[in-house]
């Protein structure tokens, strides 16, 4: 029984190995095809970018290869992802010997194993000469697009199907033709030439003696040639020489070492001792030497036309269907400095003159800060316009609010009036017509049951006698609360006593006190109502909310206001919430008292607090502005 067992173990794991074994074998040749796959997906990558290849004749320091690459950056800028590019710099113009180009075409063509150019873009002469030499080994079958290339090499391009670009414009004879009409008095053309090629020498030979042939009638044409430039050789040829002539600089001069810019620091010097206007053929003098200007071919341009060609050719056009620029893009420019010197109006120079060195006014120098403070300021006037006329607006409300408080407290006060003058004859008529007849019938039936009557007829007048008491007594109650009959019989001290003691004190077992100083007698008659009423509320509240055991009022007359005084010892309240209190029960409380002081002229000052008692005085004026008036 254990033998099958084992065997039966052993088939398991058996089959574990064979499957284990299958699942590397899948995983290997997954693997395989990936890393086989991995190959032909970069070369897909790759061939999904077109690659431009810029070949610069000279070092990346150059003020013209500098122009001319922002140029090229300005247009490939616009297609960041779709076409890469890559820049080699010659450095021709300062190393010439034969092994600097064997080195470079070794070089280039270690680089060229891993890339493929669709097209290439040459930038001057040495790089378009090396390419004529070399690209069939490099870059066989690329197109060429070139720049910086001077008229007389075309001759070299003829049968080049695969080769455009763009042809220089001459700039010396232009430069000579506004010179001579800038300075009308010159009488002479000094050219100051300098040359190592003599190919160049012969060429630049011809073209100034055709200018010394168009301008023979009228200018004198002078030409120098320095062998080795030197600022002391230089000075000799233009020293003393005035506006009677126009210098041109036809080169740019080296030493004997081939150092550059020899003149730099004798700038001053060469303008102290010549004073002939100065117009070179390259922008690089700028900065160098006393030169007013000419004309110059642009690089930017150059280098930015050169790349939308070769942006053409990757989009299908033929290199041989795309025209060679023969007039390339030049433009004039001049020195605001040596302009001014020699007085030359800004209006007379070529349309599109450049200026250099040009002042700058404040406007331009700060025009951004100033259109800010501009907008800033223009955005604070009108917020500051909009908050005024809001202002404007919202005064001119309250102004009307105002008047209409005004006319709603004339009309409340003339209500007020109008109210208790019907009260009073309301009450009047009740009493006249109403609680009179009541207390003569009650006196009757007083006499009719002393006059003798049976217990039954006794008992009944005895209950309509009760009747007639308590309708007697509502009647006055009635009476007195629309208009108090004693105010107008008693005057204003004796009725706030009485009706001090009848409701407070024996009503509500508040004990009481009244102090007079006997002068309420100089009230306003409508003054004086809208105190008692005032006072009877203030009474009220001490009733139902001060629980206090006692409560003084004093009233006394001083110069020509009348205070009343209403104390309790009674647990007092807070008074920031006393305007709100009654309100939200549905009463008005002291917001009633002091509207209806204000009405008169009055006021109500409030002391109290939490557990120490009320005191509260009413200031009222002793007549109304109308009785003041009739009494005036």
């Amino acid at each position: 029984m254990h033998l099958p067992a084992v065997t039966s173990g052993r088939s398991r794991a058996h089959n574990k190995c064979g499957n284990n074994r299958n699942f590397l074998c899948v995983l290997a040749v997954f693997l395989a095809l990936l890393f086989l796959m991995m190959p032909a997906q970069a070369r897909h990558e790759d061939k999904e970018h077109h690659r431009i290849l810029v070949l610069q004749s000279y070092h990346p320091n150059r003020p013209w290869t500098q122009w001319s690459m922002e140029g090229i950056e300005a247009v490939m800028n616009q297609h960041k992802g779709e076409v890469r590019m890559d820049v080699e710099y010659m450095d021709t113009r300062r190393i010439t010997d034969p092994e600097h180009y064997r080195k470079l075409f070794n070089l280039l063509k270690h680089k060229a194993k891993n890339r493929n150019y669709d097209v290439i873009i040459s930038a001057h002469v040495n790089a378009l000469k090396f390419l004529l030499e070399y690209a069939d080994q490099l870059y066989p079958d690329v197109p060429i697009v070139f720049y910086g290339i001077q008229k007389s090499f075309l001759p070299k391009l003829e049968g080049k199907d695969i080769i455009t670009g763009i042809i220089q414009s001459r700039t010396l004879e232009p430069a000579v033709e506004t010179a001579t009409r800038l300075h009308p008095k010159a009488r002479q053309l000094v050219f100051v030439n300098y040359s190592r090629n003599k190919t160049k020498e012969l060429g630049l030979k011809r073209r100034i003696a055709k200018i010394e042939q168009n301008y023979s009638g009228h200018l004198r044409t002078i030409s120098w040639w320095l062998t080795e430039p030197t600022v002391e050789e230089l000075l000799k040829v233009v020293d003393g020489l005035g506006d009677e002539s126009i210098v041109f600089f036809t080169g740019l001069y080296k030493d004997k070492d081939g150092n550059r810019y020899i003149f730099k620091r004798a700038s001053e010097l060469i303008e102290r001792r010549c004073k002939a206007p100065i117009y070179a053929l390259a922008s690089n003098w700028f900065g160098y030497g006393p030169v007013m200007g000419g004309k110059y071919n642009d690089g930017f341009i150059e280098g930015r036309m050169a790349t939308q060609m070769a942006l053409r050719i990757l989009n299908g056009q033929r290199p041989q269907d795309i025209p060679i620029v023969r007039e390339g893009v030049s433009s004039y420019v001049f020195d605001y400095v040596q302009l001014k010197r020699f007085n030359v109006q800004l209006s007379n120079l070529p349309p599109g003159s450049k200026i250099r060195n040009k002042p700058e006014s404040f406007y331009h120098r700060y025009r951004g800060r100033i259109w800010g403070v501009i907008t800033v300021t223009s955005l604070l006037v009108l917020t500051v316009v909009f908050l005024l006329v809001n202002v404007f607006r919202r005064h001119l409300a309250e102004k009307k609010l105002i008047h209409y408080q005004d006319q709603l407290k004339k009309l409340t006060s003339e209500l007020s009036v109008t109210e208790e003058r019907e009260r009073r004859s309301i009450a009047t008529r009740l009493h006249e017509q109403i609680g009179r007849p009541l207390a003569i019938s009650r006196d009757k039936l007083r006499q009719i049951d002393k006059s003798g009557c049976d217990n039954r007829v006794a008992r009944e007048l005895g209950e309509v006698r009760h009747m007639l008491d308590q309708t007697i007594e509502d009647t006055t109650s009635l009476t007195f609360d629309l208009s108090p009959p004693m105010l107008y019989e008693m005057g204003f001290d004796d009725a706030v006593k009485k009706w001090l003691v009848e409701q407070i004190n024996h009503k509500h077992g508040i004990a009481t006190e009244f102090v007079g100083d006997g002068q309420a007698g100089f009230l306003d008659e409508n003054i004086a109502v809208s105190l008692f009423r005032s006072v009877r509320e203030l009474l009220f509240n001490v009733v139902k909310h001060a629980n206090a055991g006692k409560v003084k009022v004093t009233s006394r007359k001083l110069k020509n206001r009348f205070y009343i005084s209403v104390e309790d010892d009674g647990v007092g309240f807070d008074l920031s919430e006393a305007a709100f209190v009654d309100v939200e029960k549905g009463g008005f409380g002291l917001f009633s008292i002091r509207e209806r002081l204000e009405r008169i002229g009055g006021r109500i000052e409030i002391d109290t607090g939490p557990g120490k008692g009320t005191t509260v005085t009413i200031v009222s004026p002793i007549s109304s502005k109308k009785t003041a008036d009739k009494r005036a």
